[in-house]
């Protein structure tokens, strides 16, 4: 985010252009009972906890406060694989949707930003 002179709050439309939207619709699937992240929901800051308000709403959330609250309580060591009675399956493949989804994003965003810097350099075509 430093290198895009972006912070997390500021992410959503950059998000949007990647399927925030259907990223948000897989982990639902995935936490169908949403004891995942009703258990994390708990246990974060008001910011996240307004992130997941919207997750829980099925408005449009910024994907990244998803990631990064569970992080957070994992870091402080309240997440484990059952955490909120979920099954260790499912934390497990919610993870691995987040952590795909945001290093797909990462990824295009580098080949993009690389490729405008080598047209502004040698110019297109």
């Amino acid at each position: 985010m430093t290198l895009i002179n972006a912070e997390q709050k500021g992410l959503a439309q950059l998000l949007d252009k990647h399927g925030q939207l259907e990223l948000q619709k897989t982990v639902r699937a995935l936490d169908k009972d949403d004891l995942y992240f009703t258990f994390i929901r708990e246990r974060v800051n008001p910011t996240h906890q307004k992130e997941l308000g919207n997750y829980f709403n099925d408005d449009p959330c910024n994907a990244t406060f998803l990631a990064s609250a569970i992080r957070h309580i994992f870091v402080h060591g309240d997440l484990t694989p059952s955490a909120g009675k979920t099954e260790a399956g499912t934390a497990e493949a919610i993870c691995d949707v987040l952590s795909d989804a945001h290093l797909h994003v990462m990824s295009e965003e580098f080949g993009d930003r690389v490729e405008e810097m080598l047209d502004e350099i040698y110019g297109s075509g």
